[in-house]
């Protein structure tokens, strides 16, 4: 008679059949895992190919603009190395290029306008005439050899702009100056009025004292 205590013993067959379910979820899971990373690897590199294209977007950008502003740039900051000795540039038997050189074309275009026209001009915007010309003679032949292109490209980029600023400065200062002597102007007519203030005190006094000795 078999105890009943006694633990069931499973045949060969049965132990296999557990095995190989173990085995397989054992695969399921590993595969599951597997999978979970690969997605993750796939995720990150999709990730980072869109940031990789976003820094390249945002690279040629940079580089488009580095281009511009030295393409631009250029034509205003200039060291003339190949003219050793400055022209004459004449205008009513004056040398526009004498004395030192500024460092810019732009600073010598300020430079001469201040010098041939009078601030009430350079406000209103200085005009094309015959000073304007020697202005440009003798900055074209300054920076740039006398290749008209190359000042073609600096006036039409910087010249126009910096007689614009010019204009603006102008204004600015003179309405400063203008402020600043109406200030001037209200304080003289204030220390006129006190005085004029203090002589009528005085005369009122004298006369009152001349009232009291005559009586």
């Amino acid at each position: 008679m078999q105890d009943k205590g006694a633990g069931v013993v499973q045949s060969p067959g049965t132990k296999r059949k557990f095995a190989d379910a173990d085995l397989t979820n054992l695969l399921i899971n590993k595969i599951d895992a597997l999978t979970d990373q690969v997605m993750d690897l796939n995720k990150k590199y999709e990730n980072s190919t869109e940031e990789i294209r976003r820094l390249r977007k945002t690279n040629d950008k940079i580089e488009k603009i580095t281009y511009t502003l030295a393409k631009t740039q250029k034509y205003d900051h200039v060291i003339n190395e190949a003219v050793e000795q400055l022209p004459v540039v004449n205008y009513n038997g004056k040398n526009l290029l004498d004395g030192l050189l500024p460092p810019s074309p732009t600073a010598l275009l300020c430079k001469l306008v201040r010098r041939l026209y009078s601030t009430d001009e350079i406000v209103e915007g200085v005009k094309e005439d015959p000073r304007m010309s020697s202005i440009k003679e003798a900055v074209c032949a300054a920076y740039y050899s006398s290749d008209t292109i190359k000042f073609g490209v600096f006036w039409k980029m910087h010249g126009i702009k910096t007689l614009q600023g010019q204009a603006r400065s102008q204004k600015s200062r003179d309405k400063k100056t203008k402020s600043n002597q109406n200030e001037k102007d209200l304080i003289d007519n204030e220390n006129e009025e006190d005085l004029i203030d203090n002589e009528n005190e005085e005369d009122l006094i004298n006369n009152e004292n001349e009232d009291r000795n005559s009586d």
